[in-house]
């Protein structure tokens, strides 16, 4: 027996140990940091709770723990994405979006449904619309995620390439039978299911990230 066959057994043997003393099925939601803000979005806040435990920040006092490494802002208008593009910090959730980049910590930008056209704003052929695209640009360079709550709300809805174990073997990849495996931040992943999705050309996605 090869050891990454080895390793893989012991670590399935471990997890339903700790499953079957711990209650390991029952999942916890995640936790997710979001910036609370003056612009309420009822539906969108409902969603975001609904889907994992929430932690509100508030942007005039920016608290938030230290070993914080993700933070959501939800409804995010044209003002905000064009600031933060720009490091103008003017409002207090400019100046927060600035202290998380600084301090290396990731955002996510839910647009509102009224600004979500800039995401588009390259199928648009006009000069004003370049412009916008250039301030979509440079915050994916900051490794600002940007997108609509229409997205956001499909990474927590039921889909063929889910996968909802604990534990991704190589079994689990051989028997997939499709191009996408997602996975939850908390799924641990074998060495050898690794293997066989590099052989099968099997793309294994984190639906956290």
């Amino acid at each position: 027996m090869d050891n990454k066959r080895l390793i893989e057994e012991i670590v399935l043997e471990v997890l339903n140990k700790i499953s079957s003393s711990q209650e390991l099925q029952s999942e916890k939601k995640p936790l997710r940091y979001v910036v609370r803000t003056c612009e309420k979005d009822d539906r969108a806040l409902k969603e975001i709770e609904k889907h994992g435990s929430v932690r509100w920040i508030d942007v005039k006092e920016r608290e938030y723990p230290e070993n914080i490494d993700h933070v959501i802002f939800p409804s995010v208008n044209q003002d905000l994405l064009v600031k933060s593009a720009l490091g103008i910090t003017d409002t207090d959730e400019s100046q927060l979006f600035s202290d998380l980049m600084r301090q290396g910590i990731r955002v996510h930008f839910i647009l509102s449904k009224k600004d979500s056209w800039v995401l588009f704003a390259h199928e648009k052929n006009s000069p004003y619309a370049q412009m916008i695209e250039s301030y979509v640009k440079q915050l994916h360079s900051f490794g600002v995620k940007l997108t609509q709550w229409e997205e956001y709300e499909s990474d927590f809805s039921s889909s063929p390439y889910t996968f909802s174990g604990k534990l991704l073997t190589q079994k689990d990849v051989e028997d997939w039978g499709k191009p996408v495996i997602r996975v939850s931040s908390q799924t641990i992943i074998t060495p050898l299911a690794k293997d066989a999705a590099r052989e099968f050309n099997i793309s294994i996605e984190n639906k956290g990230s």
